[in-house]
């Protein structure tokens, strides 16, 4: 039978140690899921940003190529 792996901190939503592995790694999930929500965020703003900008420049982003 294979062993549960080595848990980094004690799990603060689930005091049983039944389900700590699972508790940790939901805790991970959750972690990640922030940072990337905060990071689309981000990068919604710089694209409004940069939309913004080309329209300043007398330019339509809807009709602009994109090269490869």
């Amino acid at each position: 039978m294979s062993r549960l792996p080595k848990i980094d901190k004690k799990p603060k939503n689930n005091k049983s140690t039944k389900f700590r592995w699972v508790d940790s790694q939901w805790e991970k999930f959750m972690t990640e899921q922030k940072e990337l929500k905060k990071q689309i965020l981000q990068l919604e703003i710089e694209n409004a940003e940069l939309r913004d900008r080309l329209y300043e420049l007398g330019e339509d982003p809807n009709q602009m190529k994109l090269f490869k």
